[in-house]
């Protein structure tokens, strides 16, 4: 996205909470609704479900993604995360520390070729 017309300030800000929202605020953005629910039960592991819940509302807050899990306020955090039934919202830091898996496809290790 082109930013030319931002001056500095903006341009460190995009993308980051200014502090944190007010009880209006979680309740507009980040209330979870049946279908986000949905979307974020089927994702495993609790860390899975709360980075992608937490990333849910915070596109609807900031309209773009966070650059940082982990500057999230914590009054969003537990809001989020008490939705979810979650009371250890550490598991958040298992998020960011999960690599990428990179799978190739072989045969011979795949169940429906084993006959």
């Amino acid at each position: 996205m082109p930013a030319d017309f931002l001056n500095m300030e903006q341009r460190t800000s995009y993308g980051q909470f200014a502090g944190e929202p007010n009880d209006i605020q979680l309740a507009r953005f980040f209330l979870l609704d049946e279908v986000d629910m949905d979307f974020i039960n089927n994702r495993r592991g609790r860390a899975n479900r709360l980075a992608v819940a937490l990333l849910i509302g915070s596109v609807r807050f900031l309209g773009t993604w966070p650059h940082d899990l982990s500057a999230i306020p914590v009054n969003v955090l537990w809001f989020v995360a008490r939705q979810l039934g979650i009371s250890d919202t550490s598991v958040l830091s298992d998020y960011c520390w999960l690599k990428p898996v990179i799978l190739v496809w072989n045969p011979l290790f795949d169940p429906i070729f084993r006959r």
